[in-house]
């Protein structure tokens, strides 16, 4: 007997399907606690609009040397990389910081 398998991303905010890759998994972390959900195209952009004015206004943090990190902040870093090689290749300027600007984050969402 063959059996077929599908898996749906859902839109934690809606209950909307997400389908043809129109969406993601936003980790984000609050007061110490991390988190996740799975946004459509529509509801990413707005939580990104949302949060834009207090990720222009914050710091980065990053792990200090030494410390180590989950399998999760390994991927995240590895995303973060990707949209920094992308960003670049695209036009987008990234600051010294390294952080990368909302517009760029944006865009290759967008792209991908």
């Amino acid at each position: 007997m063959a059996q077929r398998i599908i898996t749906e991303m859902i839109d934690d905010i809606d209950g909307s399907t997400i389908i043809d890759g129109n969406g993601r998994a936003i980790a984000f972390s609050v007061d110490g606690r991390a988190y996740e959900i799975d946004l459509n195209g529509a509801n990413a952009d707005k939580f990104e609009a949302a949060l834009s004015p207090y990720i222009a206004a914050a710091r980065l943090v990053t792990t200090p040397r030494g410390a180590t990190s989950s399998s999760k902040d390994a991927e995240q870093g590895d995303e973060l990389t990707r949209i920094r090689r992308w960003a670049h290749r695209n036009g987008f300027t990234i600051p010294a910081d390294g952080s990368i600007n909302l517009e760029a984050r944006i865009a290759y969402t967008a792209a991908h």
